[in-house]
């Protein structure tokens, strides 16, 4: 009978596998199209292979899943990848099924668990449910599914864990498995496991980790040649009466794929012989077309000078109002050159007094006059009073009004008109009044005077804000605060500000006159109200002057009671003294009633 958990084990891994073939598994990817880039133009940029490959050889020995190109040539991409697992029940998700086993499956009757004797085996999902003395672990992958758990048998070679599967023939496979010791007392008490295929090992002898529970995998490659088949076997070979017991979760046996990708990066001409033309002047509102050539270019395309033009003919028809520069774009499959070509407008002038705007009483305001190519331009006013030859003069008008401005280029004169509305702009006041004070509040009532307004934003200076016409507004800090109004009407504003000071009373201070400690749960005690103090002592005296009670800090309080027994009812002096919110200090005496 084993009492620990036996931890050298040898693993024989066979795998003839004839439930199903295992398909050669496709990697294929692609680094993208073949490229041409025009010729000087710098290159920089990035291929990337598909992730999740378990190796990456570029034709520059990178093994990195990207490659950085910066000039012309042939690049290529060697990418390894595992296929899909074609072991049956690999996880034992299903439990005991897809495998043999010459185990025998537990419980044997071992007063230890269900693989309490040696040579048995159970599917379990914790290794402490299986066997008293196994310490508690988990799975492998999710920490919550099954896994394969044997006491060591004593006898040597007798298979744990067998399966059969087809394979392809001339394929690289991937094998790997996790495995785990229960308990090990020391090194010889290690699972040594040894995995083989077809009657062949692979690998190196294999132990898990010396700590409990703690999952190692084993990781090999084999190549099928010409089998079709392969029997994976797991062997124990330890044979250690003590320890010689393991875990084993998650075998994989994977084809692997090989593919390889190239592109090419290759240089592209840029057009020549190409021009967008002469220059030219024409008179307003004629028009003329560009004398663009082609060259070795095949596609065109205009923009201007200012914005506004664009065209895919080579020649176009043009009738700019100003002087405007045409730019070509010639393009031979995507590598782009550009000409120029000016077209110079000797133009009767257009003059242009901008557009009909609103300001407020007594503000300036910047006509937005176009000479429109004219050399001489002025401004008149109806009704008359306001003349000017700049194009964009200030004005400050206190009335509506039109503004005419005329543009000349000699004898060519127009003429255009804009209309400045002005509003009536309103004028903020206020005064402010207290309404009310405590130890930790000042409330004031503002009172709103503002002239020509039809809303208002007040700003208390507290991060607080209001909309209405007069607030009451309580403020629960003591500082100086800078009172803001805003005062509008038709997009004009006016803003008065006042500075104003708050302090609040230290003379709200209440202390109770009277309670009945008769345990109604009313007024049974009697204490100092906490709302505008830091800290407070008080004392109580009969009227004979003895000390009936004292109590230091804001949540005492006298119950009614002298040296443990009720107090007699009738009149008893306090002495108070605290210090205010404020840091002031504070001295009061008085009376309390005490009734009965």
């Amino acid at each position: 009978m084993l009492i620990r958990c036996k931890h050298i084990v040898v693993f024989v891994l066979l795998f003839i596998l004839t439930g199903f073939r295992s398909k050669a598994q496709s990697c294929s990817f692609s680094l993208g199209n073949d490229t041409s880039i025009c010729q000087g133009i710098p290159i920089n940029f990035s291929l990337l292979a598909p992730t999740g490959a378990t190796a990456y050889l570029w034709d520059n020995s990178s093994t990195l899943a990207t490659r950085n190109v910066t000039g012309y040539g042939t690049y290529f991409c060697r990418l390894t990848k595992n296929g899909t697992n074609v072991i049956t029940n690999g996880n034992f998700s299903a439990g005991n099924t897809g495998f043999t086993s010459s185990y025998t499956l537990g419980p044997t009757g071992s007063p230890w668990g269900i693989v309490g004797d040696p040579g048995v085996y159970a599917i379990t999902t914790n290794a402490s449910l299986v066997h008293s003395n196994f310490p508690s672990f988990t799975n492998h992958t999710t920490g919550g599914g099954n896994m394969l758990v044997v006491n060591g048998s004593s006898t040597p070679n007798v298979s744990v864990w067998c399966q059969n599967i087809v394979v392809t023939p001339n394929t690289n496979y991937n094998f790997s498995t996790w495995a785990a010791t229960c308990v090990a007392g020391s090194i010889t008490e290690l699972a040594i496991l040894q995995f083989s295929i077809n009657g062949s090992v692979i690998g190196s002898p294999f132990s898990p980790s010396l700590t409990s529970g703690v999952w190692t995998q084993f990781n090999a490659q084999w190549n099928s040649g010409v089998n079709v088949s392969a029997n994976i076997c797991i062997v124990n070979q330890n044979v250690t009466p003590s320890g010689n017991d393991f875990a084993i979760d998650d075998i994989f046996f994977q084809p692997i794929c090989v593919y390889t990708d190239t592109i090419k990066v290759t240089p592209k001409p840029f057009p020549t012989g190409y021009s967008a033309g002469r220059d030219t002047s024409l008179c307003a509102g004629e028009t003329v077309n560009l004398t663009a050539l082609s060259g070795s270019a095949t596609v065109f395309n205009w923009s201007s000078i200012p914005v506004g033009f664009t065209s895919n003919l080579l020649q176009p028809l043009v009738g700019p109002t100003d002087t405007t520069k045409y730019i070509l774009s010639a393009d031979l499959n995507g590598c782009k050159r550009t000409d120029t070509a000016t077209v110079f407008i000797e133009n009767t002038p257009v003059a242009y007094a901008g557009i009909n705007d609103t300001i407020c009483e007594g503000k300036q305001f910047t006509l937005k006059g176009n000479a429109g190519g004219g050399q001489l331009v002025s401004w008149q006013s109806i009704p008359v009073g306001f003349a000017s030859t700049q194009v964009n003069p200030v004005i400050q008008p206190v009335a509506t009004a039109l503004y005419i401005l005329t543009s000349a280029n000699g004898s060519c004169k127009s003429s255009d008109t804009v209309e400045i509305v002005v509003n009536t702009s309103p004028i903020a006041d206020f005064v402010t009044s207290p309404a009310d004070s405590s130890c930790n509040s000042y409330t004031v009532q503002f009172t709103n005077n503002s002239v020509n307004a039809s809303s208002y934003v007040w700003d208390f200076g507290d991060g607080q804000f209001s909309s209405d016409f007069s607030p009451l507004h309580t403020f629960t800090e003591q500082s100086i605060f800078q009172l803001k109004l805003q005062a509008k009407t038709a997009g004009c504003i006016d803003t008065k500000f006042l500075p104003l000071k708050i302090s609040f009373s230290e003379n709200a201070l209440y202390v109770p006159n009277s309670f009945s400690p008769n345990n109604d749960l009313k007024n049974d005690r009697f204490f100092i109200p906490k709302g505008c103090l830091q800290t407070v002592s008080v004392s109580i005296y009969d009227r004979w002057g003895q000390l009936v009670k004292k109590w230091e800090g804001l949540d005492g309080y006298w119950d009614g009671k002298s040296a443990g027994l009720p107090a007699s009812s009738g009149v008893y002096v306090y002495q108070l003294d605290g210090i205010y919110l404020s840091g002031e200090k504070v001295k009061k005496k008085g009376t309390i009633t005490l009734f009965r």
